[in-house]
């Protein structure tokens, strides 16, 4: 039998600090002049399926003392990556990549798009990359795979419900087994 493997996380190109390549946060920075706020898997951005895509990265960074130039761009920003073997894609605004802009003062921009932009000391840009796309249909993935999901942050009790057909008690974390089979039953 042919072992069947859900999709490797953060594994677009060489750009968003590295992806997979990427050393250790604390290199970054020491050869940058930024703060690394965040970085690690985007929830929700792998593709639902039998076989999950994999997640792509989100990153938070602010510069130190000068103005950064930051550029986002991808056709992940429009369009969502495609599944195979019979995947949907039941939430498609899930899976597009990102850019958030922290600026002083509080107000936060959102660019959907290709865009190249400047931010200051003080400021952040949140960059959410697409993931893979997943590999047949989602609502016959192992509810038990879903929760190892949801508990690991890769994908949210939300969407394991509307993209997997899995109920998730959201305080203890465990699997509704007569409610997932009930929603599974009513798509069906």
């Amino acid at each position: 039998a042919t072992q069947q493997m859900d999709g490797w996380h953060a594994c677009g190109p060489l750009c968003c600090f590295g992806a997979l390549s990427s050393g250790d946060i604390e290199l970054l920075e020491y050869q940058y002049p930024i703060v690394v706020h965040k970085y690690g898997l985007a929830e929700d951005s792998g593709g639902a399926g039998r076989l999950r895509g994999g997640c792509g990265t989100v990153w938070e960074v602010e510069p130190l003392d000068h103005t950064m130039t930051v550029v986002a761009f991808g056709e992940g920003r429009h369009i969502p990556t495609m599944g195979a073997g019979g995947a949907e894609q039941i939430s498609p605004e899930l899976k597009l990549g990102k850019l958030e802009v922290f600026r002083e003062g509080g107000t936060t921009d959102t660019h959907l798009h290709n865009t190249v932009i400047e931010i200051k000391s003080g400021e952040r840009a949140r960059n959410t990359n697409p993931g893979g796309g997943g590999f047949g249909r989602s609502f016959e993935r192992e509810p038990e795979a879903v929760l190892r999901d949801v508990i690991e942050g890769i994908v949210s009790v939300t969407a394991a419900a509307k993209e997997y057909g899995v109920v998730i008690d959201s305080k203890t974390m465990q699997l509704d087994e007569k409610a997932t089979q009930a929603l599974r039953a009513e798509a069906a």
